[in-house]
């Protein structure tokens, strides 16, 4: 009789227990636009209460009835873990818009939206938001935000038991990156540590925000979509709607800082600016915008955009920085900056900025080693005895 071999069989077991506490964590946050729906006295709020209460309902099942055999978890199921956890949140996140009171949407563009959302890709189904309820709003600008740091990561945080059945699996493949760094001996220790960061810069971009012309429900929504680099609004014309010097130039700080490793900027908070200018991808990610703005700024003169000191300044230097950290806010004139700014702007969006960020792309990290690998082929044709190895940050 044939054995089976443990080490290539997965433990699905676990796996749904941990995706049923990610519904449940869902689910309660599913409140906030339930609440939103009840204040704003919108009818959504009804839509949001079945979603929760479905919500919960399978992940306290999935969690409670599901016994695992072994609640150890190999990198494969967290690799596997990775990917089913959109497609269950999605699948539930999606049932507010198709419920909707006006154009309801249909299960694949709900499917999509809610995908969209969750990835922080940002892309949409919908022509117009104007006809959305506040709760709606809030919900595709909250999912992003779940998503930017990610709800794994958030799970690690709160639930100490995964330190010691899979935690560090479950790290591994949430957080992009080749390299990994854990600030703390516990991974709860360090995704706890990570969401601080990712909160604190949420509230403060909040606060920011309200102090300029957006009222309360407008800058949360946008501080959960910038934060994210998600990109979603609250307004059909995005924030060219405000028209506002003010809230580009701030939005354009948050989406740099959404960009960067949260390592990092962890270390920066607690003192230690050092790490920061010493790491290879994050000069190198100060250096792309850098050299993007120049050439931005030079196709903007050749083009006959040069309208004004912003349309030279703020404007090129907001959109490198949404378009490299995949948020997708756009500034008006953007497409009559020439083929060669959309050109480099695809380059852009396809390499991202840095692993451990909230943006999207294969990041710079890789494009680093990449480069400095093809430098080592060179080399290593003329001079085959020669070992050499890619180092990066030492």
């Amino acid at each position: 009789m044939r054995l089976k071999d443990s080490a290539s069989t997965i433990n699905f077991r676990v796996l749904l227990r941990i995706i049923g506490l990610l519904l449940i964590i869902e689910g309660a946050f599913l409140s906030v636009p339930l609440v939103t729906s009840l204040i704003y006295g919108e009818r959504d709020w009804m839509n949001f209460l079945l979603t929760m209460g479905l919500t919960l309902t399978a992940g306290s099942l999935m969690t409670f009835c599901i016994r695992p055999r072994s609640p150890r978890m190999a990198k494969r199921e967290g690799f596997l873990l990775t990917a089913l956890v959109w497609v269950f949140f999605s699948i539930f996140g999606m049932l507010p818009f198709m419920m909707m009171e006006t154009d309801p949407l249909s299960i694949s563009d709900a499917f999509f939206e809610a995908m969209s959302g969750f990835t922080t890709t940002g892309a949409t189904v919908m022509g117009s938001i104007s006809h959305l309820s506040h709760g709606v709003v809030i919900w595709r600008s909250l999912m992003q935000w779940i998503g930017g740091m990610g709800i794994i990561l958030f799970t690690l945080a709160v639930v100490p038991m995964l330190n010691h059945s899979g935690g560090m699996q479950m790290f591994n493949a949430e957080v992009t990156g080749i390299t990994h760094d854990k600030l703390r001996p516990r991974i709860s220790q360090t995704a706890k540590g990570l969401w601080l960061i990712y909160i604190v810069l949420t509230v403060v971009l909040f606060v920011l925000l309200i102090i300029g012309p957006m009222n309360t429900f407008e800058a949360l929504c946008h501080a959960f979509s910038t934060m994210s680099t998600g990109g979603f609004s609250t307004a059909d014309d995005s924030i060219e709607a405000w028209d506002s010097v003010y809230i580009q130039s701030v939005m354009t700080v948050f989406m740099f800082l959404g960009g960067t490793s949260f390592v990092l900027l962890y270390r920066a908070a607690h003192g230690d600016f050092k790490p920061i200018w010493r790491n290879d991808v994050f000069r190198t990610y100060v250096g792309i915008i850098f050299g993007c703005y120049i050439l931005f700024v030079i196709a903007i003169f050749r083009n006959g955009q040069a309208h004004s000191l912003k349309s030279v300044t703020l404007d090129p230097l907001f959109q490198i920085i949404s378009t490299i950290t995949s948020t997708g806010y756009e500034v008006s004139a953007f497409s009559s900056w020439g083929t060669f700014v959309l050109s480099l702007a695809f380059a852009l969006m396809f390499f991202g900025s840095c692993a451990g960020s909230t943006s999207g792309g294969a990041k710079i990290d890789r494009l680093i080693y990449l480069l400095k690998n093809c430098r080592n082929e060179i080399v290593r044709s003329i001079h085959p005895n020669n070992i050499l190895t890619v180092r990066v940050n030492d």
